[in-house]
């Protein structure tokens, strides 16, 4: 039987956490949680398989290589101490989703990275290169997997992007949209999850992020 989140307020937040969207004292507060939460502690682990298939899709499409280092099993025989914190820290971090940062193939392009959370305290401004193609990754934690969405990407209320019956979103509500290059030049943009049904196209989620 799987053993369920001990502080689940807490828990709420893992996603956030993989994705680097916690502010500092949010981020302490998780680590310390996952010191003594089984079940958050092995749906981290569970990321890495996650990472791994990301890393897969974005080299079909032309991307970019990645690497990363595999996560040993660390529950057993664990201590809630600074040192055992700083080892699990580091090894966390390694495969996350954002570990898009290796020695570029000069075989394929480089990509540059938009993730989106519905976390206040995330900082949604991104300094890209305008001549790489960019993925966006967004987190809407209420997804129904039967039900199809529409995604519009504007640029000050000027639509530039619009991906109708949307649902390629994977085991951790987060979908991507892979965008070419000179699409979205700096300003700010807001991304919108739109329900697609015949009785409502109500916004259901809505980012604001500002390309620099």
């Amino acid at each position: 039987m799987k053993k369920e989140c001990i502080q689940k307020e807490i828990g709420k937040q893992l996603h956030a956490y993989e994705l680097s969207a916690l502010n500092e004292e949010m981020k302490a507060e998780f680590e310390l949680h996952i010191l003594k939460c089984e079940s958050c502690f092995k749906e981290l682990q569970g990321f890495e398989k996650e990472a791994a298939i990301l890393k897969q899709e974005i080299f079909t499409e032309g991307l970019e290589k990645v690497s990363s280092k595999k996560v040993k099993p660390l529950w057993e025989n664990f201590t809630i101490s600074s040192a055992v914190l700083a080892t699990l820290v580091v090894m966390l971090i390694y495969p996350a989703f954002l570990g898009l940062t290796t020695t570029p193939d000069s075989s394929v392009s480089t990509v540059e990275s938009i993730v989106l959370v519905p976390v206040r305290s995330a900082d949604n401004r991104y300094s890209l290169n305008q001549e790489n193609d960019i993925v966006i990754s967004f987190v809407y934690p209420d997804v129904d997997k039967n039900k199809s969405y529409i995604v519009e990407i504007f640029n000050n209320d000027q639509k530039v992007i619009t991906l109708d019956d949307y649902k390629d979103f994977d085991r951790y509500n987060t979908g991507r949209i892979l965008i070419s290059k000179g699409i979205l030049t700096p300003g700010n943009f807001q991304l919108r999850i739109i329900e697609n049904s015949e009785s409502s196209n109500n916004v259901i989620q809505e980012f604001n992020f500002q390309i620099l």
